[in-house]
């Protein structure tokens, strides 16, 4: 009788200790787990904000294009009034849209305090990276026709969009993009 109570005390105590091992065993990697889960979740959500700020530039863009209205389009005439009220309409603002877009020097980068400042990479295969290195997809929205500009010496360029009120640097790099 005596041994099958030191049995059942044995069993009850060594199935109380694996239990207890067991418990804690998975409570860590529920854990893990659900730290893991958090960190992708926050990772996306970085990823959303990145996305949001790449529309608000599209956005504004968009708002501050001048896009005449059909009302606005007239076909071609020899009166020189008519062009020229045409061409006030095309540029409200006093300055061609390429005029707002255009090489500046080094010296004169970031020094309106108005103005932001970004800094993007042109790869050697052609790609152009905006600083959190997503690609542009439509690099003249936001450098006009300023990297045509851009020969083989230059290592970079300076670009102002009084558009968009920002600076732009483009370093060029010897690397593609893939890599």
């Amino acid at each position: 009788m005596k041994n099958i109570l030191s049995f059942i005390c044995g069993g009850a105590i060594g199935a109380a200790i694996t239990w207890k091992i067991l418990d804690e065993h998975y409570k860590n990697i529920a854990d893990e787990e659900i730290e893991s889960v958090v960190e992708r979740f926050n990772k996306r959500k970085e990823e959303i904000e990145n996305k949001n700020k790449n529309n608000d530039e599209y956005r504004t863009i968009l708002e501050n294009a001048e896009y005449m209205t059909n009302d606005e389009i007239q076909p071609e005439t020899t009166s020189n009034e008519t062009t020229d009220d045409n061409n006030e309409r095309k540029n409200k603002k006093g300055k061609n849209k390429k005029d707002q877009i255009y090489v500046i020097d080094i010296d004169d980068f970031g020094v309106i305090d108005e103005y932001a400042t970004k800094t993007w990479m042109q790869y050697a295969d052609g790609v152009l990276a905006d600083e959190f290195d997503n690609v542009v997809e439509t690099p003249s929205m936001f450098l006009g026709e300023a990297l045509t500009s851009m020969n083989d010496e230059d290592d970079s360029i300076y670009v102002r969009n009084d558009i968009l009120k920002c600076d732009y640097e483009v370093i060029k790099s010897e690397k593609s993009y893939g890599d």
